[in-house]
Parts: C-alpha cells; sequence; structure tokens
C-alpha cells in the first residue's frame, strides 16, 4: 500500500517506489528491510542491506543497479526535497 502526502511517501515495498538506476535521489529515502537482502551501489560504492537494516539515502546520492532475495520485503518512507523548503 502506498500513502502520498505532500512531498511525502510511505510504502510498504520497494517497488511502490520508481527509483531508476544511476540517478541523484530527489528524496530522502529510508528503508527499514523486514525480511529477505537488497543489494545496491550508493555512489558508486556497493552495499548490502538485510532484515532488521535500515537504509538512509540523503539527496543527490546516486543510486545504482539494485538486486534483491525473492524474499525482500521492505518499509520505506520517501521525503520529498520540497518538504523541507516548507519546514
Amino acid at each position: 500500500m502506498v500513502r502520498t502526502f505532500s512531498d511525502m511517501i510511505l510504502a510498504d515495498n520497494l517497488d511502490e517506489i520508481i527509483i531508476s538506476p544511476n540517478q541523484n535521489a530527489e528524496y530522502i529515502i529510508l528503508l527499514y528491510c523486514e525480511a529477505g537482502e537488497l543489494q545496491f551501489t550508493l555512489n558508486d560504492v556497493q552495499h548490502m542491506v538485510r532484515a532488521g537494516n535500515v537504509l538512509v539515502c540523503m539527496l543527490r546520492n546516486i543510486i545504482g543497479h539494485y538486486m534483491r532475495t525473492p524474499d525482500f520485503q521492505a518499509k520505506v518512507l520517501a521525503v520529498g526535497k520540497h518538504f523541507f523548503d516548507k519546514v
């Protein structure tokens, strides 16, 4: 399920948030891995997130190609850069 607020997205799955490979992040992304594994590059450095891990991706970070295990499940919060202009 996706809940969209002004400049903020809450999602039950990574598929619900579109992340284009090798593109600057337009959101601050907080991801909590509930199950499985996610492998990805962040600013050309390879990383792995496993169950119980939290990923924080800041604005202008470059998210590269990602792969995940079939059992991968995550909760995702994406906060747009314009959100902080309003705070």
